[in-house]
């Protein structure tokens, strides 16, 4: 049977997004919230000039960087994005670096431009102003908000007799400083895979990446941005699986997957989102059941997890997507019956779980509360019985698909 025309609701736009709150973090730290990597790259010589000590210290002193991907002795010796990253910030740019710039300030730029060079930034569209001596906060797609920070420089650092600086515990001074909230870069032909730098922006709401040429899998870091509430990487090239870490970013309110790559199981790390509007992944390579730990995600309107390769029954759990508008499950493999715990979900206006495998039928006593339905497709399925009389009874069903 032809799948249903209907494309689930509109895609990310900019102007739809709910804006982020600009109160400040209640415990601010110097990123990452990961385990910092043991340094083992050349330290910089206090002989040396400041701007290199300031990156010397930013980079030890977060661990957002593994030290086999960037050398402060050779600037030559590597081609990685990292190193690119230092080059430009050591030789090509001027924004001042000193003993008094806050180094989550200096990892924040750092950060960026590791995101450049890792994401082909030279090839990419409408963004003159990236890579330049400028603020950062002024650089197209990036939104930066007065927030509360670590105040931690490198003349509050403790250094050794020999030069090293070895203090890593956080002072207790803040600042006020303009921290990166936002990073919107949809259709700007980005290219690669997102480095792990990617940690460094634990203050972003918004992370807008889809209609790129992304690949390769996320990096366990994003599953550190804590203060994330939507999360756009949609129509790329990303593959592997989604963490269960997905369920440490409980602000999370908007997720969209769909049109990759991505394999694997549903995450039960998605039950721990409870701000989440939506979730869609339809369209990919998920396999294995529906987690009964759906049934936890209580703000869920919008579940879109149709043409998958998923194989289950519908867990009742289900029925307590109390909020659930809009369900779209179909295209895999689902047997068995409709849960009578469906009964619940009273604010549902479309449900398409047409062209699965579902057996037995509906009961009057699961449509009649369904009173909100507007459409309704289950064809394709091996549904037996008559279709409900309860369907008649509801006035905002204009469409019905059940053979």
């Amino acid at each position: 049977s032809e799948a249903p025309s209907e494309a689930p609701s509109e895609a990310p736009s900019e102007a739809s997004s709910e804006a982020p709150s600009d109160a400040p973090s209640d415990v601010p730290t110097l990123p990452p919230a990961a385990t910092p990597i043991p340094s083992s790259a050349p330290s910089a010589s206090p002989t040396m000039d400041i701007r290199t000590q300031v990156l010397d210290a930013t980079l030890s002193f977060s661990g957002i960087s593994d030290p086999s991907t960037f050398s402060f002795s050779d600037m030559d010796a590597l081609g990685t994005p990292q190193q690119s990253a230092l080059k430009f910030l050591l030789a090509d740019d001027s924004i001042l670096l000193d003993e008094n710039t806050p180094l989550i300030l200096a990892c924040q730029r750092y950060s960026l431009m590791t995101m450049f060079f890792s994401l082909n930034g030279e090839e990419w569209e409408g963004t003159p102003t990236w890579a330049t001596s400028t603020d950062e906060c002024t650089w197209e797609g990036i939104t930066c908000t007065e927030t509360l920070v670590d105040a931690t420089t490198l003349g509050t650092l403790d250094a050794s007799s020999s030069g090293r600086l070895r203090q890593r515990q956080l002072h207790d001074e803040t600042t006020m400083e303009r921290i990166v909230t936002k990073i919107k870069l949809p259709d700007k032909n980005l290219a690669g895979s997102i480095p792990n730098e990617i940690m460094a922006f634990e203050h972003v709401t918004d992370l807008h990446l889809f209609k790129n040429g992304l690949t390769g899998r996320l990096p366990e870091s994003i599953y550190n941005l804590a203060n994330l509430q939507r999360l756009y990487l949609d129509d790329n090239d990303l593959r592997g699986f989604i963490s269960d870490d997905i369920g440490k970013l409980e602000n999370l309110e908007d997720v969209t997957l769909y049109g990759n790559q991505f394999s694997g199981s549903l995450p039960k790390g998605l039950s721990k989102l409870k701000k989440l509007n939506r979730f869609w992944a339809s369209s990919m390579f998920f396999t294995g059941s529906l987690p009964t730990e759906m049934g936890d995600m209580e703000s869920l309107k919008n579940l879109f997890i149709e043409n998958n390769q998923l194989v289950s029954q519908i867990p009742s759990e289900m029925g307590q997507l109390e909020n659930l508008r809009d369900l779209r499950i179909f295209g895999n493999i689902l047997t068995g019956d409709i849960p009578a715990t469906f009964s619940n979900l009273v604010n549902l206006e479309t449900f398409y779980m047409d062209s699965c495998q579902l057996r037995g039928g509906l009961t009057d006593d699961v449509v009649r509360n369904w009173v909100k339905l507007a459409d309704f497709q289950a064809f394709g399925n091996n549904f037996a019985g008559r279709i409900p009389d309860a369907f008649g009874e509801l006035e905002n069903l204009s469409k019905l698909l059940c053979t």
